[in-house]
């Protein structure tokens, strides 16, 4: 997704927040999976899901990033 390159500097973003602003506010589930290569990009629930580099991995780099995560 080439519109979400703008969100990844330093920022997260919730999945429905994200689908919202591409113009798609259902699609959700399908921005949380195109985007499983950022972690930067979190469920609407903050479940951490969907990193290709996997869940410890993402928390790590989250924490490491000063991000307040709910796990």
């Amino acid at each position: 997704m080439a519109s979400t390159a703008n969100y990844f500097l330093w920022k997260t973003i919730f999945d429905a927040e994200l689908a919202a602003k591409i113009g798609k506010p259902t699609a959700d589930r399908a921005v949380g999976m195109a985007n499983s290569l950022s972690h930067r990009v979190m469920a609407t629930n903050a479940v951490l899901t969907g990193y290709t580099g996997g869940i410890e991995r993402k928390r790590w780099l989250l924490n490491h990033e000063g991000v307040a995560i709910y796990q």
